[in-house]
């Protein structure tokens, strides 16, 4: 038997408080070096999956059934805060706004064994990657001083400097103006091949989906409508729901290109 899938979600179902399931019996896997885009209207529980995934439920969340494997093993936090990293619609946002860049990347480097010259040319390296003009004096800067697209660069930087075996992005460009967004999704790519990193990518944004993925998932409220290879659920939509999902995208193929 070969090694393990690096994730397998089997029959997720995830209630909060003591209501009713939001989510409902969702299964998906994702491979090392592979993107899977979780794409869906809000409310759809998109986010609710990868929050589970990333052990991040808010409070009141709990997963009421089915099992999360990473590496073949019950998902555990420790193991996963310790190899995924995380992009949030506003990671700029996180960023704490009495430290300079350059505090707040290297100690988040430091946390992960990165520090001296090798965290320096890493920080450099992951803000040009991403576009970002003058990394030297972006790491001086706070984050005030930048706009909300740059800090969602840095915060994006960040994510991909641990060189993650996998990560969770929830929305990730949708801070960015069309031009960036095509370059971090481009980047977001590249880090995915080079560096065998699997990500999940939440998005309502088909057109997107259709671009990165390799697998796409497809919720309605809160159930799994359709799930498979991204040129199978383009191309060959069986739900009624995708098929009008991407009647709204005026042309799959053609996005960022």
């Amino acid at each position: 038997k070969g090694a393990a899938m690096l994730l397998e979600v089997n029959d997720l179902s995830i209630s909060y408080g003591k209501g009713n399931p939001v989510v409902h019996g969702v299964s998906f896997s994702v491979d090392k070096g592979r993107i899977l885009a979780i794409i869906g209207e809000s409310g759809s529980g998109k986010t609710t999956v990868l929050r589970a995934v990333g052990h991040i439920l808010p409070r009141q969340g709990q997963v009421t059934g089915g099992h999360i494997l990473f590496e073949g093993k019950e998902s555990e936090t420790k193991t996963i805060r310790e190899k995924t990293s995380f992009i949030f619609q506003d990671s700029g946002a996180m960023l704490n706004p009495i430290r300079t860049i350059g505090t707040e990347f290297s100690e988040y480097l430091a946390a992960h064994g990165i520090t001296g010259g090798e965290a320096e040319d890493r920080m450099t390296n992951l803000l040009s990657q991403v576009r970002l003009p003058d990394p030297a004096g972006i790491l001086k800067s706070y984050p005030f001083e930048l706009s909300g697209g740059m800090r969602q660069r840095v915060g994006i930087a960040m994510a991909m400097a641990i060189h993650p075996e996998l990560i969770l992005a929830d929305e990730p460009t949708s801070a960015l103006d069309v031009t960036n967004q095509a370059v971090v999704v481009r980047e977001m790519m590249d880090v995915c091949a080079r560096a065998d990193t699997a990500i999940i990518v939440v998005t309502h944004n088909m057109a997107l989906a259709s671009y990165m993925a390799d697998t796409i998932l497809v919720m309605k409220d809160g159930n799994a409508v359709e799930y498979g290879s991204a040129e199978k659920v383009i191309y060959h939509p069986k739900d009624p729901y995708t098929k009008l999902l991407l009647a709204a995208v005026p042309d799959p193929g053609g996005v960022l290109s």
